[in-house]
């Protein structure tokens, strides 16, 4: 299966079908295009036969310098043609050459022209001794019809009853030039063939050219938007390259030298492996600078070359290099092959097909150029045109696929970024309101320090004169009772945090003289230890004191059991009797009211044979420690 960034999601099924969709059409478009480049009425095309009697392959020549056509004086010698002007002995003799051909005398009743379907590099016919048409300059720089056919009409009013002559101009550069045979014959069965071959060699090369350019200027334009991304700016210069190319195929006259412009041929053929590989890693998110690197030195090895090789030269070393260029093209094959093997993916397969095709259409171009297969040449046309709009396409595919993850990632992104947000207010939100508990917190110490003040000062004054002034014991003992609690709120600001186990020692000693006065057993247990702050060391030590006091004067038991447990993250604190018990529910209200200042809760629960149970929990970790406070 592939497999993919967002191979889940509908955007990326969705793409994967307007993909395949966009494949489908552009094959189509490029079958009609090599359709329409062979196709023709099976009636009136003309197909090139070396059998066919209008098929010319036996001619003179002569290697003669003029404009004019040579007398029959001049060195005539048989050819037979393709006749190839690469060997060294043919251009040392000269670069213009005049090939005769005899053609059978009277006119022919329907209009004859003569074709020249493929040549190298620019011709000139005469019919005898007139001229009837040329491909353009002769001289530096030669106008360039090395993939241009060109047909002339043979005018009715020109022939001969005794015979006629038919002489052809062949203007070539040193160490390249061809002949391929031509054809003779009614206008209306090799016009039809001339204007297919036109097409398929010249228009869509023009229509390659066009769609290349603007694929550069894409690429231009979005390497402009962000220029740390060099993913396109390669791709520009793939396109680049594959334009000089497209030119190449059809551009006539040049503006620069025959020499420069085959250094600029040749050079952009290697550059578009090299631009080719630096693009492909990027767009796969790859970097291999030293392999990009090798390769960038080797092409600008082979340019240096290109530049100091003279015209045979290049014509004889230059399969050599591009053949070594097109080892680029094997490599990216072998990688993307493997990467399909481990990771199949859209984009991958999508690159794979691209340089599949890019290679096929080189060789089978490079094959033509050579002349090695002469029956490619009867009815062979450059391919790599019709494959360059799929370099366009992969970065149409390829922005397509780049977008829908962005879009997906933008979706994965906003979505944590909501969640951050959300658990970002929640903690806010609870900040704030520990911040507010504890500005309520230290507003109400700051009463209660003023009302302790006022009991110190008042209250404590009076009391003690009490304590001095009763008439009895009891009335002393209640008088100092109640200056002890009144001490005991008014120091509760003052006491410092302490170890449960230890303060929990200190209330067993008081609870244990209060049962023993009331004739009353106690029971005691503390099970662990915990920092209890100032402020849950006072409230504890009241409520304790609160439910022994109920016990003592309401419950009517014998028997009072005090237990403190610390359950994960808790404090608990049992006070059960045995006497007459309790309904359940809500504790004291003063208890209640103390254990929800440590928020806390306390409720009463009934004791197993008789009697009644108060259990009194807080949450340690939530109660923050209380600072300590300066004394009244």
């Amino acid at each position: 299966m592939w497999r993919d960034n967002a191979r889940s999601t509908p955007a990326a099924r969705s793409g994967i079908r307007a993909f395949a969709r966009l494949a489908w059409l552009c094959l189509a478009l490029f079958g009609a295009v090599a359709g329409a480049a062979s196709a023709g009425s099976e009636d009136d095309s003309f197909e090139i036969d070396e059998h066919d009697p209008r098929f010319i392959n036996q001619a003179e020549l002569a290697i003669v310098d003029s404009a004019t056509p040579p007398p029959d004086s001049a060195a005539w010698r048989p050819v037979h043609l393709p006749d190839s002007w690469r060997p060294a002995e043919r251009y040392r003799q000269g670069n213009n050459g005049w090939y005769r051909f005899r053609l059978a005398g009277s006119a022919p009743v329907e209009p004859h022209s003569v074709y020249l379907w493929r040549f190298s590099m620019n011709a000139a016919v005469y019919f005898n001794g007139e001229l009837l048409g040329d491909g353009g300059s002769f001289e530096e720089p030669i106008a360039r019809n090395w993939n241009r056919p060109l047909i002339f009409r043979l005018p009715q009013s020109m022939w001969r009853t005794d015979g006629n002559e038919l002489q052809v101009r062949l203007r070539v550069y040193p160490g390249f030039g061809h002949m391929m045979p031509i054809a003779v014959g009614p206008t209306a069965l090799l016009q039809p063939d001339h204007e297919r071959r036109h097409f398929a060699q010249v228009t869509v090369s023009q229509v390659a050219a066009t769609v290349m350019a603007l694929a550069l200027l894409t690429g231009l334009a979005l390497w402009a938007i962000d220029r740390c991304d060099r993913t396109y700016l390669f791709f520009a210069g793939s396109c680049a390259a594959l334009l000089v190319y497209s030119l190449n195929k059809f551009l006539q006259d040049v503006p620069m030298s025959a020499r420069a412009w085959w250094w600029l041929i040749h050079s952009a053929v290697d550059a578009t492996s090299v631009f080719l590989v630096a693009f492909i890693h990027r767009a796969l998110g790859v970097r291999r600078p030293r392999l990009e690197r090798a390769m960038l030195a080797v092409l600008l090895l082979f340019m240096a070359l290109y530049a100091f090789w003279d015209l045979p030269q290049l014509a004889a070393w230059n399969p050599v290099t591009h053949g070594i260029a097109s080892l680029a093209g094997l490599y990216l094959l072998g990688w993307l092959g493997l990467r399909m093997v481990r990771r199949p993916a859209v984009d991958t397969a999508l690159y794979g097909l691209l340089v599949l095709s890019l290679m096929a259409a080189g060789i089978y171009d490079q094959l033509l150029n050579s002349l090695l297969f002469p029956d490619l040449w009867r009815g062979g046309f450059y391919l790599l045109t019709l494959t360059m709009p799929a370099l366009l396409l992969a970065l149409m595919c390829h922005l397509g696929l780049r977008s829908m993850r962005a879009v997906q990632g933008l979706r994965v992104a906003n979505e944590t970024l909501e969640g951050r947000v959300r658990e970002a207010s929640t903690e806010i939100e609870a900040t704030y309101a520990r911040e507010r508990r504890l500005l309520a917190e230290r507003s109400a110490g700051q009463e209660r320090e003023r009302i302790y003040r006022d009991l110190h000062d008042n209250l404590g004054a009076r009391l003690l004169s009490l304590v001095y002034g009763a008439r009895d014991d009891r009335q002393r003992a209640l008088a100092r009772e109640a200056l002890s609690e009144m001490r005991t709120i008014v120091a509760a600001s003052q006491l410092d945090a302490g170890q449960l186990a230890d303060l929990a020692e200190e209330w067993r000693l008081e609870a244990e003289l209060r049962c023993e006065d009331a004739s009353h057993e106690l029971g005691w247990t503390c099970e662990g230890d915990a920092r209890l702050s100032g402020r849950q060391r006072y409230q504890l030590e009241r409520i304790v004191r609160e439910l022994i006091s109920n016990a003592l004067e309401h419950a009517g038991g014998r028997r009072i059991d005090v237990a403190w447990s610390l359950p994960p993250g808790r404090l608990a604190l049992r006070v059960g009797d045995d006497g007459r018990g309790m309904p359940g529910g809500a504790a004291p209200a003063s208890v209640v009211a103390r254990a929800a200042d440590l928020q806390g809760s306390a409720h009463w629960e009934s004791r197993p044979g008789g009697g009644s149970v108060c259990v009194v929990t807080i949450d340690l970790p939530a109660t923050p420690a209380e600072p300590r406070e300066a004394s009244p």
